[in-house]
């Protein structure tokens, strides 16, 4: 938007006798309409509502939503799909809280879950013992300590990300993975187990939705490591 897009706005304010100037772009305005209009906020109130404004304010409120759902229910699918809430499926929300510091891990998504598992047997199958989630940085590396020491250092951790198992399709994948293992003869302590049963409670209200762009290409990623290298694409 240019200033010779906008012409005469003293000429309009003061014709029909307002008190004040207010815009709405689909875009920014250039440099030159931008000084032009803080020039006249010295004579009458200007607010400039651009695509961005336009939309947080529609957005930030429950009536502003249904409007946007009524009138542009094409955009607002979109919108949707790239700025997920968790579905309400519980009457009370599950919380998953940092095992050190007890920090809100899905407010925002955020951390990582550990499976801890004792070195293999002679048979090739290993024990799942211990499962937790944390804060990243100081809270994980506290924590690792604490765990190594209490089973005498004879553990090997495997984390990711909290944020991957609010992606739908690596849900799907990760708790696949963990029931093929379980067939396959993997033992896990109680407390492990039930810890698992929290994080798939906790998080699935996140996952029960369509996948954003940034969760698709997060996915195709994954398809191209190996699943002997924790990925979902084939071995070579």
């Amino acid at each position: 938007m240019g200033l010779d897009d906008e012409l005469n706005i003293t000429e309009r304010v003061e014709g029909h006798a307002c008190g004040g100037f207010i815009a709405f772009y689909s875009t920014l305005p250039s440099s030159s309409l931008n000084d032009r209009l803080n020039q006249l906020k010295s004579r009458f109130e200007v607010q400039v509502f651009d695509h961005e404004r336009v939309e947080a304010a529609l957005l930030g409120t429950t009536g502003g939503a249904l409007i946007a759902k009524r009138y542009f229910p094409r955009s607002i699918l979109l919108w949707s799909c790239e700025h997920p809430t968790p579905a309400k499926l519980f009457s009370d929300t599950e919380k998953l809280r940092c095992d050190f510091c007890s920090g809100d891990l899905l407010n925002p998504v955020r951390g990582i879950f550990v499976v801890w598992r004792k070195h293999l047997s002679t048979n090739g199958i290993g024990e799942v013992v211990d499962f937790g989630w944390c804060c990243k940085g100081e809270c994980d590396r506290k924590l690792r300590s604490i765990v190594r020491t209490k089973f005498d250092f004879q553990v090997l951790d495997a984390w990711d990300d909290i944020k991957d198992m609010c992606n739908p399709t690596l849900f799907m994948w990760r708790t696949m993975t963990w029931l093929n293992r379980l067939h396959s003869g993997e033992r896990w302590s109680d407390d492990a187990f039930e810890r698992l049963k929290t994080l798939l409670l906790a998080v699935f209200p996140h996952v029960a939705r369509h996948l954003s762009q940034v969760e698709r290409e997060a996915v195709q990623v994954v398809l191209t490591i190996p699943v002997g290298l924790g990925g979902m694409g084939r071995l070579p």
